[in-house]
């Protein structure tokens, strides 16, 4: 008996569990129908703007939600911390083109990764006019780079004790590293500006930022 017993109460337990599951479904599908989230049944009074952006006024909720689902779109927030709060309704294609646009300005607001190029001394002309390209695209999607030239050799221009050959060959090789990175910024100039060079005991560097970055006066 006990056992019979046991095994009713787990039966109508799962009963009760089932129609709950059932009723939370059709609630999330009346929310989806109207395409407004069930949290915002909390507002008594919405103002409304229709899908052509006119201006309807204030409005109870339950009247916004009712012409939603009578003109087969969707009722979206606009202001939800407003009072009244503001609703719009929107068509699907409008839902879809406002979504496109804040993933669009979310990309917009994200700083771009920034990007590294290394050139030598004695690079070819074809390899040099490849990595250009290159820089060139990263540039004008937005990603400052980093421009590295390396001297021919190590060139300690901090050692005080140089012999003046010593000096005059470190002079050499980098003036040649700096005159490759001029006529690199050069080519870049309709893409991006140089903001910042330096120079290490083993190459000259130059941080480009993107043109559009560029601010105006």
């Amino acid at each position: 008996m006990w056992t019979k017993l046991r095994f009713a109460r787990r039966s109508f337990a799962t009963i009760r569990a089932r129609r709950k599951q059932i009723q939370r479904g059709k609630n999330r599908k009346e929310g989806a129908a109207s395409g407004v989230d069930n949290s915002a049944a909390q507002y008594s009074e919405v103002r409304l703007i229709d899908s052509n952006g006119s201006n309807v006024g204030i409005v109870s909720f339950s009247e916004a939600n009712a012409r939603a689902r009578d003109e087969n779109v969707e009722l979206t927030p606009v202001s939800a911390s407003a009072n009244p709060p503001v609703f719009r309704l929107q068509t699907t294609a409008q839902v879809r083109a406002q979504n496109e646009k804040e993933k669009e300005l979310q990309k917009q607001r994200k700083p771009k990764s920034q990007k590294q190029m290394q050139f030598s001394c004695k690079i070819e002309s074809n390899d040099r006019s490849t990595k250009i390209r290159r820089i060139q695209g990263f540039l004008d999607k937005g990603h400052p780079v980093g421009i590295r030239v390396r001297f021919r050799r190590f060139v300690n221009w901090k050692d005080p004790d140089r012999t003046p050959e010593r000096i005059a060959s470190d002079e050499i090789i980098m003036k040649e590293a700096s005159s490759i990175l001029d006529e690199i910024i050069l080519e870049l100039s309709q893409h991006g500006h140089a903001d910042s060079r330096s120079k290490t005991l083993r190459e000259v560097k130059a941080f480009v930022n993107p043109a559009k970055a560029k601010k105006s006066g």
